[in-house]
C-alpha cells in the first residue's frame, strides 16, 4: 500500500466519522429546538443509510454510480448541515477535504467495486 493510499483512505475514515460527529453536534449547538431535532434526525438518518448501504462489508453495498450518488447525497448534507452549525471557514475546509478525497478515491480507483 503506498503513502498515498494509505492517506486517501485514512481521510476517508475520517470523514465518515466527522460528518456524523458534525450532523449529531447540532444537537448540542443550535438553539432552536426544531434545529436540534433536524440535525439529530440528519446523523441518524446519515448513519444508517451509510451502514446499510455505503460499507464495504455491508451486504447491501452499493457500487458503481450508485454508490457515487450516495456519496454525493451524504457528503452534501454533511457540507450543508456543517456549514450550518460551524460556519463559513469550516464549511469550506470540510468541504475541500471532501472533494479532494472523493477525486483520490476515484482517480486511485480506491472504491473496491
Amino acid at each position: 500500500m503506498t503513502f498515498l493510499v494509505a492517506v486517501t483512505l485514512g481521510i476517508r475514515f475520517l470523514l465518515e466519522i466527522i460528518t456524523v460527529i458534525g450532523l449529531a453536534s447540532g444537537v448540542f449547538l443550535q438553539k432552536p429546538w426544531i434545529e436540534k431535532l433536524f440535525f439529530g434526525f440528519l446523523a441518524v438518518a446519515v448513519t444508517l443509510l451509510w451502514a446499510k448501504y455505503g460499507a464495504p462489508k455491508s451486504l447491501a453495498s452499493l457500487t458503481g454510480l450508485y454508490k457515487f450518488g450516495l456519496e454525493l447525497v451524504v457528503y452534501s448534507v454533511g457540507i450543508g448541515s456543517i456549514w450550518r452549525i460551524f460556519g463559513t471557514r469550516i464549511g469550506l475546509v470540510y468541504a475541500g477535504f471532501v472533494v479532494g478525497d472523493l477525486l483520490l478515491m476515484y482517480g486511485l480507483n480506491l472504491q473496491g467495486n
